[in-house]
């Protein structure tokens, strides 16, 4: 498989505007005049739309014109994705099937959803797969997952709002709650989604009919789900990709849209993510919605990969960006908050610390030692403060910074 490029700088702004406009004409089953590159820029490219989750689509646009000493391994690469995206499709199905045959129907979201909305749905590769279940419901389903061989810890239902389930060559995330519980305004999203189960309605893929969202529903969803990930480490073009093609597939209410993304301050950012779909993707700007300038904001999705997650620096700047206390502070309470998080923050990776407040500390020196091996393999504290401090000048762009919100 190709290997990820390791120096994010090396993305120039003449490679990121390839990289959108082969994102675009892939999805549109096109090719790209040639940029003239180098093999070294080439690879860059190849390797960003690998990090971005979207080989296959980029590739489509650009294998005519990838050198041959490239070509041969990003086309088997692509080739592997797309064949491990079937098999994970039909596996998904397949469980799907078997818990209506229980009498539970899960609410599928994102994933499989936003897949059908390309020409070729198996080129816009998929994880995991997300499906939603009330929590009154949730260990009926759990103890099926557990009949049928999936493999995952206990739901807890105090302190988090999802399970892992893992098994068949598939991961599939249930959710007893949509947003995590750790802040007052994923709260508060979740709050904003009610009723989503009562105004769903079941949709055909290759022959299976699957609960999905209302469409509108599901758009806040999409937009509110990119929030919480920029919040935290970034939100990836993929993720602004499918926003785009669920917009030009379905009929969206962008009133009910905006008030309800506004309930907590969300239209900046969600205006800016709009404004990358329209301005890349052909994507129509909605009505009565205000453009915001999505330069920064396309800028930190091609340094993040998929998730913000493209480097271990980048993922410890998380902590920085999301501390819990006021996210203003970005000096030396913020580092000593990225090291000594609390314990709403410890929860999302150790689970284990809601037990016991004595379990804090143990979750600590756990933290640190994994830390401390990720210095030793190139990550830099310093570089994880330059992020941090980065990130959070560009939540406070798009406003959304605050990690609390009036009820």
């Amino acid at each position: 498989m190709a290997q990820k490029s390791k120096n994010k700088s090396r993305i120039s702004d003449h490679i990121a505007t390839v990289f959108m406009h082969a994102v675009s004409a892939g999805i549109g089953r096109n090719t790209i005049d040639d940029p003239e590159f180098s093999i070294d820029e080439w690879q860059i490219l190849l390797d960003l739309s690998v990090e971005q989750g979207l080989l296959p689509i980029v590739f489509e646009a650009v294998y005519s014109l990838v050198p041959k000493e490239l070509e041969p391994l990003y086309r088997e690469s692509s080739i592997k994705f797309i064949a491990n995206q079937a098999q994970r499709t039909d596996v998904f199905l397949r469980i799907y099937r078997e818990l209506q045959k229980e009498g539970i129907v899960p609410l599928v979201v994102k994933g499989i959803l936003c897949r059908e909305t390309y020409e070729l749905s198996d080129w816009r590769i998929s994880t995991d797969e997300d499906i939603y279940i009330p929590q009154e419901e949730f260990m009926r389903f759990h103890e099926a997952m557990c009949r049928m061989g999936f493999h995952s810890s206990s739901p807890n239902f105090r302190s988090e709002h999802e399970t892992v389930y893992k098994g068949g060559g598939i991961v599939i995330e249930g959710h007893w709650k949509l947003f995590p519980q750790e802040m007052n305004r994923w709260e508060y999203m979740d709050a904003q989604t009610a009723g989503i189960m009562q105004r769903a309605r079941y949709t055909d893929i290759d022959g299976t009919k699957i609960l999905t969202p209302e469409p509108t529903d599901h758009m806040i969803y999409l937009l509110l789900h990119a929030m919480k990930h920029f919040s935290l480490a970034g939100v990836g073009i993929r993720q602004i990709c499918d926003i785009a093609r669920w917009a030009q597939t379905y009929t969206i209410d962008w009133n009910q849209v905006r008030n309800t993304i506004d309930c907590f301050g969300g239209v900046c950012f969600a205006s800016a993510v709009l404004n990358v779909a329209n301005k890349h993707f052909g994507m129509e700007f909605p009505e009565g919605w205000e453009r915001v300038d999505s330069t920064n904001l396309i800028r930190d999705s091609l340094e993040g990969g998929t998730f913000g997650h493209s480097t271990e620096d980048r993922l410890h700047s998380a902590l920085i960006t999301f501390g819990g206390e006021g996210q203003k502070d970005i000096g030396r309470r913020a580092v000593l908050r990225s090291l000594f998080p609390g314990r709403r923050v410890m929860e999302i990776n150790y689970p284990w610390v809601s037990r016991s407040p004595a379990l804090l500390p143990v979750g600590w020196c756990v933290r640190l030692i994994r830390y401390a091996r990720s210095v030793r393999k190139g990550a830099s504290p310093i570089r994880s403060l330059q992020i941090g401090r980065q990130r959070v000048k560009l939540l406070q762009e798009y406003d959304v910074l605050a990690d609390t919100i009036e009820r």
